[in-house]
């Protein structure tokens, strides 16, 4: 039987064995790094005590995490495309667990802040490389439910994370919520090894300078935006990003513009759709990284909740998560992207 034949029956039978297994591999990889950022939440007060920091020093830790991952994420989709997405997420998954080590033998804030960022770059190629892996993986027709499975995991991170992290901050102490990233990294690495290549448009450029443009613009505006928090806008610490990110911005637009295969695609964010449904994405991950960052906290600080509590006060909004992201694939794949946006 021809491999074409094969993927036609496949795609009117719905999801073959080879991509279950895939599916299962890259949720592992998927639900251990959205894990990380919601399992640490709870420790924030702890780490304050033990490592002698303030409260914005503690929040760099997750700052940075999120800053790594965003800046690496769009040249990570390409190089998963020139290389292969299973070489890209093993490399991914395998920096993601060196960083998880590092950070549970942190001394002082600052080494943790490290690790969160080394943390955050096998995030950033897992992520991308994992999508594009279930998207070659899947039959058309299938798509939307597996990509909503990714993203299930990802909501389900959000309700096991806090209430895990709780427990074993409350417990063991919170250096304990970075080991439960090795098993599960050198489950999904070797599991990874079994499945097949596949690879996007070998033949395309890779822009790095137009990737480091965009690391430094987000970078930059993103450090700066932090230090208005404890600083005015003037002030020596603040005022150079600021204007850094500006003089990056505009020379990664001009840039962008010149080559022909831009790793920031100018023309496509001009499309009204884009532009909104980007815009949408915005405004859903600031409402969620402040509730799921900031709760924990003000539970342990002001309501005098002990760890696990705290996390346990987040369940609902991750149960409401979780149901959505999975509902949303199903009706995706029935009404189409159209109607559903």
């Amino acid at each position: 039987m021809s491999e074409n034949t094969n993927e036609i029956i496949e795609n009117k039978r719905g999801l073959g064995s080879s991509t279950i297994f895939v599916m299962i591999v890259l949720a592992l990889g998927v639900f251990m790094t959205a894990m990380d950022a919601y399992i640490f939440v709870p420790a924030l007060p702890t780490i304050i005590a033990d490592l002698q920091t303030s409260l914005n020093w503690a929040t760099w830790t997750l700052t940075t995490y999120m800053l790594f991952m965003t800046a690496i994420m769009a040249l990570a989709g390409k190089l998963s495309d020139v290389f292969g997405r299973k070489k890209l997420y093993i490399i991914g998954v395998t920096t993601f667990v060196i960083g998880s080590i590092t950070a549970s033998l942190s001394w002082d804030i600052y080494s943790l802040i490290a690790s969160m960022g080394l943390q955050g770059i096998g995030a950033g190629i897992v992520l991308p490389s994992a999508l594009s892996s279930m998207n070659d993986s899947a039959p058309e027709n299938q798509r939307g439910k597996t990509m909503g499975v990714l993203m299930a995991m990802s909501s389900i991170a959000t309700i096991v994370g806090p209430n895990i992290g709780g427990f074993l901050i409350q417990n063991f102490g919170w250096r304990t919520v970075f080991y439960i990233n090795i098993p599960l990294g050198i489950m999904a690495v070797l599991l990874a090894f079994k499945f097949k290549e596949t690879y996007g448009n070998q033949d395309q450029h890779i822009d790095y300078i137009g990737s480091a443009l965009l690391v430094g613009t987000i970078a930059s505006m993103l450090l700066g935006i932090i230090g208005l928090e404890s600083a005015p806008f003037m002030d020596i610490t603040v005022f150079p990003l600021l204007i850094a990110a500006a003089v990056l911005f505009i020379s990664l637009i001009t840039y962008e513009k010149r080559v022909s295969e831009p790793i920031l695609d100018i023309d496509m964010l001009k499309k009204p759709k884009i532009l909104s449904l980007n815009f949408a994405i915005f405004l859903s991950g600031i409402g969620t990284f402040m509730a799921f960052t900031y709760v924990p906290t003000f539970a342990q600080t002001v309501l005098n909740l002990n760890v696990q509590d705290s996390g346990t006060v987040l369940t609902p909004l991750s149960v409401a998560v979780c149901i959505t992201a999975i509902l949303g694939g199903v009706l995706l794949d029935k009404f189409g992207s159209k109607r559903m946006l």
